[in-house]
């Protein structure tokens, strides 16, 4: 995935906020180890951003607060990682938006109905593989999914 030297520069356990790269076997799920390497990113939330009761922001351990609030890793190289992934993440989080839109429609709702709810989702993303690969892959699925969503929006 990423060179041996790139990969600690952006290694999970290098941190306090729980992101970035996973070697093989140090993702587990279900107690057993996971035999993938990967870079976990999630949504960037600012302090503050999420209304808190006194006694709740009592209950958040330093552990969650620092992943809840953390900053995601991205590495330097392949080039444009970052930028690729922060456009791919857009494209989502609208496709999310036109699905409740359809949803709505679909129950005879109005179809903003569903917008005061996912104005501002919470995501997660794991990207496993092959990075050099998974970034050209994504570029032509993305150029893909703006002549999908420019057709759709024609009907």
């Amino acid at each position: 995935m990423l060179g041996t030297i790139r990969r600690h520069t952006v290694a999970i356990c290098a941190n306090l906020f729980r992101r970035g790269y996973q070697r093989l076997g140090e993702n587990v799920t279900l107690y057993q180890k996971d035999w993938h390497e990967g870079i976990d990113l999630y949504r960037e939330m600012e302090e503050g951003s999420v209304q808190l009761s006194e006694e709740d922001k009592q209950k958040l351990s330093t552990t969650e607060h620092n992943f809840f609030y953390g900053r995601n890793q991205y590495p330097n190289e392949p080039p444009h990682f970052k930028e690729t992934f922060e456009h791919y993440i857009e494209v989502m989080k609208s496709l999310g938006l036109a699905i409740m839109h359809a949803m709505a429609m679909s129950l005879n709702l109005p179809e903003d109905f569903f917008d005061q709810y996912v104005d501002n989702s919470y995501w997660v993303m794991r990207i496993i593989g092959k990075l050099y690969n998974s970034i050209q892959l994504l570029s032509v699925a993305l150029a893909f999914y703006h002549i999908r969503l420019s057709y759709v929006a024609i009907f």
